[in-house]
């Protein structure tokens, strides 16, 4: 993790929360988290001064070297370390990843699958929330600019993958939300009839 004390990650975070959980809002929303340690420390701050909380939790994810690899959080935790941490705290009532290629939320959806099943997690009653960013940045595999695939291709493949929340990061704006609404829809309508 950073080189910062338990102490100041408490006085960064605790402020903020308690900012928003006494202002009323419904969830809170703890996101783009790198460390699952820093992520603890959070959920034992809000658990000891606000138990009623709900909360969904997102990490930042690495895009894997090499095809096959684990996908691990920003700072190295195995999704393995996600779903342990998760099945501590009854607060958390939705986990998944954002700010991400969306070239790996497929990934990350099945093997989080997997790795819950392996470890008898149930995890059928958690949201799973996915937000990658436009993958401008994942120039290795796609370079730049039009070689870019539209996100809401892939849309369909996360809903079947196991995702329930579904939207969009940094490069996404509101045409790109309203595409993926569309996706949603249109599975939603399909299903529907099936």
């Amino acid at each position: 993790m950073y080189e910062v004390s338990q102490e100041d990650l408490v006085n960064l975070h605790l402020p903020r929360a308690r900012c928003l959980i006494e202002a009323g809002v419904d969830l809170l929303l703890i996101e783009t988290m790198p460390s699952v340690k820093e992520v603890e420390i959070l959920l034992e701050l809000i658990k000891k001064y606000y138990p009623y909380a709900k909360i969904f939790v997102s990490f930042s994810v690495r895009v894997p070297e090499k095809v096959g690899n684990p996908i691990q959080t920003g700072f190295g935790d195995d999704i393995s370390c996600i779903h342990d941490l998760i099945q501590k705290f009854s607060q958390v009532i939705g986990f998944g990843i954002n700010c991400c290629s969306p070239r790996i939320v497929t990934q990350f959806l099945e093997s989080s699958t997997l790795v819950a099943a392996e470890a008898s997690y149930d995890i059928s009653k958690l949201k799973r929330l996915v937000y990658p960013n436009s993958g401008q940045w994942d120039n290795c595999k796609y370079g730049s600019g039009n070689n870019i695939p539209s996100i809401e291709s892939d849309v369909k493949q996360w809903i079947l993958s196991g995702a329930n929340v579904i939207g969009g990061c940094c490069q996404l704006g509101a045409s790109d939300i309203s595409k993926i609404r569309s996706v949603v829809d249109e599975y939603n309508k399909v299903a529907l009839v099936e």
